[in-house]
């Protein structure tokens, strides 16, 4: 579920979360089992896309189970900025910019692209949240 969304939701009373015990239970197993099967040791990160539709159902079950939403507000929820969940919004600033800085370099090999590479790692921080102190850290380590 989207984290601001979620955060949005209010938290279910502990009465009635107890009361569904059983069904947290079967929901936490299916999505254990669902996570490890989807552990690249290699890379050291779950591949969540490759369970994608197993976090959606957890999804529809905790809207309709703990907060009573139809399924026309479950649709919403799981649809919400369908671009940033699959990383377009994200994506697509990167690759027009290290499109114009492949179409200079191929046109000129020499032509300077440090502004739109500039401009990338101004992306790359806001991605991140970095402060300006911790920007500074970051390009001190990289120009030496």
């Amino acid at each position: 579920m989207n984290f601001d969304i979620l955060q949005e939701m209010p938290i279910p009373d502990e009465e009635f979360i107890r009361e569904q015990d059983k069904l947290l239970a079967k929901v936490s197993r299916s999505l254990t089992n669902s996570l490890f099967s989807a552990f690249d040791k290699e890379r050291s990160r779950f591949l969540t896309s490759n369970i994608k539709d197993k976090i959606d159902l957890i999804d529809l079950v905790l809207c309709k189970y703990f907060y009573g939403l139809d399924y026309e507000e479950i649709l919403h929820i799981m649809n919400y900025d369908l671009e940033v969940r699959t990383g377009i919004k994200l994506q697509q600033p990167f690759i027009t910019l290290v499109s114009q800085i492949l179409s200079l370099k191929k046109s000129d090999p020499q032509a300077d692209t440090s502004t739109l590479e500039a401009e990338i790692d101004q992306l790359v921080y806001e991605l991140y949240g970095l402060t300006a102190d911790e920007i500074a850290i970051v390009e001190e380590s990289v120009n030496h």
